[in-house]
């Protein structure tokens, strides 16, 4: 009997020389859309899953920009992606696809008076993006290792940058360029 089922699953399974394999990719990063809602009698959440975009890449860091009611989406090869929302609010279309690093995007924040995507990356840059154009415009290597954490106060114009090694990096994007102010070197070693 095992032999005979082991038998059929080879035989199931096996490809003959004349079919064609799909060239098809499979999902690692999914960029999901919901509808919320509260339930009046009971006040319970609802949540209803209107679509799905797959990627071929993980999906790492999503941002929301109030201002230009955008959102930015980071990958795990570098590229940012731009998404407005459309005024029935039910899809999104895409608006630029950035290829801003080499490696992992790790934190993004938008500059919205001059127009720019702000990320950091594991290959230890921070980039300005311009989302019209869909080129970098700004690279800065901040650190000695790759960076990990981006915070962003907008009503000071600083970002907060931790990378592998430790280090608080404090930048200012009060004017353009941004200029890195300090960095401070944690107790722990590591963000």
């Amino acid at each position: 009997m095992r032999i005979t089922s082991r038998l059929d699953s080879y035989l199931t399974n096996m490809s003959l020389p004349w079919e064609k394999k799909s060239d098809t990719y499979s999902t690692v990063g999914a960029l999901l859309f919901y509808r919320v809602g509260l339930r009046e009698k009971d006040g319970e959440w609802i949540f209803t899953r209107l679509w799905a975009k797959n990627f071929p890449v993980q999906t790492n860091i999503l941002c929301w920009s109030p201002e230009k009611e955008r959102m930015y989406l980071g990958m795990d090869n570098g590229t940012i992606y731009s998404y407005s929302i459309n005024e029935n609010e039910i899809s999104l279309t895409q608006e630029a696809e950035i290829k801003a690093h080499a490696k992992r995007v790790m934190g993004l924040a938008y500059d919205n008076e001059n127009n720019h995507v702000i990320s950091i990356s594991k290959d230890g840059k921070l980039k300005c993006s311009d989302d019209t154009t869909e080129e970098p415009v700004h690279e800065e290597s901040i650190g000695k290792s790759g960076l990990k954490v981006l915070l962003h106060d907008k009503s000071h114009k600083r970002l907060f940058i931790g990378d592998g090694s430790g280090c608080v990096h404090i930048v200012s994007h009060f004017n353009y360029p941004p200029e890195l102010l300090a960095s401070v070197k944690s107790q722990n070693g590591s963000c």
